[in-house]
Formats: C-alpha cells, sequence, structure tokens
C-alpha cells in the first residue's frame, strides 16, 4: 500500500515533469542505473505480496544519509532494506555497511536486508566478505576519510552471532544489460 504522502508527490513530479531543467549534462548514468538496478530488484521480488509500500533512501530520513540502504520494502509489520550493488566497494566501505545495517535492525528501522547483484561474482565477492568469522570495524574519521577502528593501536573487530548473520541475503539478479537501460 503506497502512502498517501508518497502517491502525492509522485503524481505532482509527474505534473511538472515537462517544465524540468535537463540535459545529458545533468543527468548521471551511473545513478541512473543504480536507481533502475534498485527499481528492478524491488519488482523482481517474487515473494512481495500486494499490499506494500516501497521508500526510496532519499525518504529515509530517520537514518543517516551515509547509513541508508537503497531502499526499504514495507509489507505489514515487516520492512526489508534493499542494498543494489553494481560494483565492488572496497573491503572497508562493505564491512562498515553491514554494521551499519545491523545497528539500523537494533534501532527497528527495518528486520532484514537483502543485498542484490547483477553478476554472481559480485555476489560471491560481497558473501565471501560476510562469511568471516569476525569483521574489522572501520570508522570515519573527523576528515571523512574511512579508517581502522583502533583500541590501543590495535584493530578492533566484531563478532557477528548467527542470529543476526541469518537477517542478512545476497541475490543476483541477472539483467540483459544495464546499459540497454539508458
Amino acid at each position: 500500500m503506497l502512502v498517501n504522502h508518497n502517491v502525492s508527490r509522485a503524481l505532482e513530479w509527474t505534473d511538472h515533469a515537462e517544465h524540468y531543467h535537463h540535459s545529458p549534462k545533468t543527468i548521471f548514468n551511473s545513478t541512473l542505473r543504480h536507481r533502475l538496478f534498485t527499481q528492478h530488484a524491488v519488482c523482481a521480488r517474487s515473494s512481495l505480496q500486494l499490499p506494500f509500500d516501497f521508500v526510496s533512501d532519499r525518504f529515509l530520513a530517520d537514518i543517516k544519509r551515509r547509513n541508508r540502504p537503497d531502499c526499504v520494502i514495507q509489507m505489514g509489520d515487516h520492512s526489508l532494506a534493499v542494498e543494489a550493488e553494481l560494483t565492488r566497494k572496497n573491503k572497508p566501505r562493505i564491512y562498515m555497511a553491514y554494521l551499519n545495517h545491523i545497528e539500523a535492525m537494533r534501532e527497528q528501522h527495518y528486520q532484514r536486508v537483502e543485498y542484490v547483484f547483477p553478476r554472481q561474482v559480485l555476489t560471491d565477492s560481497y558473501k565471501r566478505l560476510f562469511d568471516e568469522a569476525v569483521w574489522p570495524k572501520y570508522r570515519y574519521s573527523d576528515s571523512s576519510r574511512i579508517v581502522p577502528d583502533k583500541r590501543n593501536n590495535e584493530h578492533v573487530h566484531a563478532s557477528v552471532p548467527d542470529s543476526v548473520r541469518e537477517r542478512f541475503a545476497f541475490t543476483t539478479l541477472e539483467v540483459p544489460s544495464l546499459a540497454t537501460w539508458i
């Protein structure tokens, strides 16, 4: 069930679309591909039953901007965060994202997380890091760089119990070619 304010906002944007200023230079292909892949991931969910609510990262104001999933699907009392990954991030960013999701679940923003990838090699890469017994912790420095979280000059690690790990899923969603989408 779409929330009424989301429906009215979508209708308003549609009504005014012809007045938006745009040119090929103002449309970012990588952002567009990512948004399309995220939407494709939501639409391809065979487990979705109507009604459901889809909230894009732009409208997840209660989660810090850099920690937001790509979207949250709300189905009754349950919610699922979706992360659509088109490229492999570096190891610190991946582990930070995993730990941020655990924190968001602890804060009850959603109950589960699903990572969706266009290729099996990406899925395997993220899953391999996820399956490590302990995860290194990272943080943002004052200059917004990702640095190891250290205590007494030792890198801090997180142990993640199986009961939390089972709330994550990794899916490969093959698409013909992202280049054909734009």
